[in-house]
């Protein structure tokens, strides 16, 4: 997790969660916009005893911009009509 990019991110609590009779915080995240050209959401899952991430689970989307679509179009199209 990079602390630059942490204002890139709207977070919020969720319902706790237990692991191996460990009580878990569940921390909802989600992009606040494309960040690197990907928009992600996910959760976080910190033992509260230990303080320690147990589990990290990420989703996104690979958003390619406006300017090089029209490119990938075009070769797509190009590689179906050689099949």
């Amino acid at each position: 997790m990079d602390s630059l990019q942490f204002k890139d991110y709207k977070y919020s609590f969720a319902k706790s969660s237990s692991y191996n009779s460990n009580e878990l915080m569940v921390i909802d995240f989600e992009t606040r916009g494309k960040v690197n050209h990907v928009r992600e959401s996910g959760k976080i899952y910190i033992d509260l005893n230990s303080q320690a991430i147990v589990k990290i689970e990420c989703k996104g989307d690979f958003i390619i911009p406006g300017i090089i679509n029209p490119y990938f179009l075009f070769l797509t199209s190009a590689l179906k009509s050689e099949i």
